[in-house]
């Protein structure tokens, strides 16, 4: 196993120290050092210290400047440093180079909303449900802007489509742990036998980042979810 995929299993266990020690091996034997600073830099913030983020997603740009979630990701670190303005300038770009992923939308909206626009945000909040239905936080956030700007109904109609993708996610997580019980012969997304569950867990997760497959996913549960 690769100490980059060992720092992974740490991060998943929020063992942040021992995921920094993996990943810096990782980088000295040089590990898809892309991957490996950005790795780097998500723990930095999940301990509290975005400046040091801030540090290790420099190094990621200057070898690539024109990737997109290098660049979100200094936004946000942008945004936990109270630097707004530059944070916003990331996330346009981000949305510039991958103007069809959602996340890049809804990421920006947050940021546009805690500067006061809340139009704009709106506008990227509707932007990211359309290129992903399936997102009940984008739709939960767009209707608490409805609700500060006074529009109830349409705010409403958002929080009801929130609450009713929240429900199937959490019938989901009940369905999900009976998995656990199933003969190791079972092997969930095509995995290893002795898979773990956060890494199963994991892999889920990533699926939520493509429409597309997110869709079928939830349509499959759905249908899962309906015998129990």
């Amino acid at each position: 196993m690769k100490n980059l995929e060992r720092a992974r299993i740490k991060m998943e266990a929020s063992e942040w120290n021992a995921a920094m020690q993996f990943l810096n091996w990782a980088l000295d034997g040089g590990e898809n050092p892309k991957e490996v600073l950005y790795y780097m830099c998500v723990c930095w913030l999940r301990m509290g210290q975005p400046e040091k983020a801030l540090e290790v997603i420099e190094k990621a740009l200057q070898r690539s400047p024109d990737d997109a979630m290098l660049l979100s990701e200094r936004g946000v670190i942008y945004f936990h440093l109270g630097k707004k303005s530059l944070a916003l300038l990331d996330m346009d770009k981000a949305v510039i180079l991958e103007p069809k992923n959602p996340y890049r939308y809804a990421s920006r909206a947050f940021i546009k909303d805690s500067l006061g626009d809340i139009e704009g945000a709106i506008l990227d909040y509707e932007k990211a449900i359309e290129l992903d239905p399936d997102d009940a936080i984008a739709y939960n956030n767009l209707g608490l802007l409805f609700e500060k700007q006074g529009y109830f109904e349409k705010a409403k109609k958002n929080f009801e489509q929130a609450d009713k993708l929240s429900k199937l996610e959490n019938q989901f997580l009940k369905v999900i742990p009976e998995q656990k019980q199933e003969s190791k012969a079972t092997k969930p997304l095509g995995t290893h036998a002795s898979y773990g569950w956060k890494q199963y867990l994991s892999v889920i997760g990533k699926i939520f980042t493509d429409s597309t497959t997110r869709k079928e996913f939830w349509e499959y549960w759905a249908k899962r979810i309906r015998k129990h």
